[in-house]
């Protein structure tokens, strides 16, 4: 898991407040007292710990699961097209329905790739 030195709930300190709740029975006001967090972050690990024990708390991408907002690869590739053309950012922005700076980006990202 990668914390910082100073983290308050890294993996020991998360599996510990779960242990507490499952296994010594207390509540998650107790916990959280001990551990000086919220009750509601005691609960997240409880629910943690419930889910699915120590392997639950291995640290997790943040990356999202889905875009909705993002736009599919023809779009960015007529985005590219338009621009090679010489139309203006702001037109393509326009006709297209993105922002100004969603077309800045593919057009950046094409001409500059890595």
């Amino acid at each position: 898991m990668n914390t910082h030195k100073h983290a308050r709930l890294a993996f020991t300190r998360g599996l510990e407040m779960g242990k507490l709740m499952t296994l010594e029975g207390l509540n998650a006001v107790q916990v959280a007292a001990l551990h000086d967090v919220t009750v509601p972050t005691a609960r997240k690990w409880l629910g943690r710990c419930q889910a699915g024990g120590e392997a639950a708390f291995a640290d997790a991408s943040s990356r999202p699961i889905r875009s909705p907002r993002a736009i599919d690869a023809g779009r960015a590739l007529l985005i590219v097209e338009l621009r090679k053309r010489r139309i203006m950012q702001a037109r393509i922005a326009r006709s297209m329905g993105v922002s100004e700076s969603t077309v800045s980006e593919f057009w950046r990202e094409w001409a500059c790739p890595g």
